[in-house]
């Protein structure tokens, strides 16, 4: 701390510097500081943009199973045929997709009626949809590649056609394989012609609880 002595004093007119004052920040250190935050944001950048990407994939795909899961338990408990569709949107506009995130579970076809209102009864209008999810809300940076854009469970929750599905979930800006391989964090959802449905990790192996 600088303080200036009293005419009275033998050093009058001086400034002295007392030990244990604080010092003021220079110009030279807030600009070392701000250069050492730039470097590390730069660092850290695509790391962090790499958890946004793992993140909503893990929510789409958890999305997806967990609406694959409610149209069984819809076609049990209904006694009555309910599918799962994965669409390219949820508006009016909607057509069946392979490649699209979106999903709708409904008694009869959502093709061009996804923004129809929820079923209340068998005797609603089609397509009576049970459920609809958009993408944008969680994971609009994701995107699929299924074998099948619609799954029909029976009342006995088997898939109607008998026929297994596969649906891998991953990042929109890449080629989806889910393969071990694959350059970003893919996952599974497996479906079984008896109506078994799992997650699995691809890039863990087979032996793996969680993977595939």
């Amino acid at each position: 701390m600088l303080i200036a002595p009293t005419p009275s004093t033998p050093h009058a007119g001086r400034l002295l510097w007392l030990p244990g004052g604080e010092g003021g920040v220079g110009l030279i250190e807030t600009l070392v500081a701000l250069a050492i935050m730039a470097i590390l944001m730069a660092i850290a950048a695509p790391n962090f943009a790499a958890w946004i990407r793992n993140t909503q994939i893990r929510t789409a795909a958890e999305a997806i199973q967990a609406g694959l899961q409610q149209a069984r338990a819809e076609a049990v408990q209904r006694n009555a045929e309910v599918r799962f569709s994965l669409m390219s949107s949820v508006d009016n506009n909607c057509d069946l997709s392979t490649t699209d995130s979106n999903w709708v579970i409904s008694l009869d076809d959502p093709s061009g009626a996804c923004a129809s209102a929820a079923a209340s009864g068998a005797s609603d209008p089609a397509p009576r949809i049970i459920a609809v999810r958009d993408k944008n809300n969680g994971s609009p940076s994701t995107a699929v590649l299924s074998d099948q854009s619609n799954i029909i469970f029976t009342s006995l929750g088997r898939v109607k056609s008998a026929s297994a599905a596969t649906i891998c979930v991953g990042s929109n800006n890449v080629t989806l394989s889910c393969t071990a391989a694959a350059p970003e964090r893919q996952l599974k959802v497996l479906v079984s012609a008896g109506g078994q449905i799992r997650m699995c990790n691809p890039a863990l192996a087979s032996s793996d609880p969680q993977g595939c």
